[in-house]
């Protein structure tokens, strides 16, 4: 129980930590600062912890005691940081399917003239901001008037094709 409980606390604490920071400044990078925000709660954390164990009890329940159960801490802390990272990085920009229906609602009642959509609906809209996050994430690269993808894109785009093919989907789609 007290790895679960702590877990949750150290995940609570870094998610707050964020929301300060991102109310001071938004990072350029947000993942690189995801990724030092969350690494540095666990280790203060397990440091506090470690430190004054015999002092903290929160509702009956206190911090863990073993090396195991600091072990599935960490394990269950990074878990929960990769998944909240994963989810923040796809809700972090409007996917166009979005800024579209954002449009279309935005018109209201009246709708929208379809002449006005398709204007409007450009690759400035619906492209550039993607591949200004892919270059900014560290992605891509533009070398020589050419948008090419960076190891880690390399390594990224893997991920999603493997997954495409596991799920018998090499069209498009889906």
């Amino acid at each position: 129980m007290s790895v679960l409980f702590y877990g949750l606390f150290l995940i609570i604490v870094a998610f707050l930590t964020q929301i300060s920071i991102w109310k001071i400044h938004l990072p350029q990078n947000h993942t690189k600062v995801l990724l030092q925000i969350f690494l540095g709660t666990l280790i203060v954390g397990i440091l506090i912890f470690l430190r004054f164990r015999t002092y903290i009890t929160f509702f009956g329940i206190t911090p863990p005691a073993t090396v195991y159960e600091y072990l599935q801490l960490i394990f269950l802390f990074f878990s929960l940081t990769m998944a909240y990272i994963t989810t923040y990085s796809a809700l972090e920009v409007d996917s166009p399917s979005l800024v579209m229906v954002m449009k279309i609602a935005k018109a209201g009642s009246n709708g929208l003239r379809k002449e006005s959509f398709e204007r409007e609906m450009n690759d400035d809209i619906l492209v550039v901001p993607r591949i200004r996050d892919l270059i900014t994430g560290g992605m891509a690269s533009i070398d020589e008037g050419r948008y090419r993808l960076t190891p880690k894109g390399v390594l990224v785009s893997r991920i999603f094709i493997a997954y495409r093919k596991l799920m018998n989907r090499d069209g498009k789609g889906g």
